[in-house]
């Protein structure tokens, strides 16, 4: 799934309203338990919503004994209003920022193993 972000296309409605259905954040990590925990995490409205830094670093701390891998959050430039806030949280080991298509591949290359059928 993770590897599909990369070719998002719409349907029908994108040929007649020009629709971008490409991600414009994601926030990603492994977790050793099945609990959604990037949940609510933007405020405002219109075309530049903001991040919640300190509920993103609330959640992280709340359940760094679940976290599994470091958190990956992903923007595309130009989206979010507090986006230098958003790329000083990476740190290079427990919290990762780039794009939302690089640190998908970032994830995959660095936690998701490709095992075939009958392994």
């Amino acid at each position: 799934m993770l590897r599909g972000l990369a070719f998002l296309r719409g349907g029908a409605k994108q040929a007649a309203f020009g629709a971008d259905v490409s991600p414009k954040v994601l926030i990603l990590a492994g977790l050793e338990c099945a609990n959604p925990v990037f949940n609510n995490l933007f405020e405002g409205s219109g075309e530049m919503p903001s991040l919640k830094i300190k509920a993103l670093k609330q959640i992280i701390e709340d359940y760094q004994n679940k976290l599994a891998t470091p958190v990956y959050i992903g923007i595309r430039e130009g989206y979010l209003q507090n986006e230098a806030d958003v790329k000083a949280l990476a740190d290079g080991s427990s919290i990762v920022v780039g794009s939302p298509i690089s640190v998908a591949q970032s994830f995959i290359n660095a936690h998701l193993t490709t095992t075939t059928p009958n392994e």
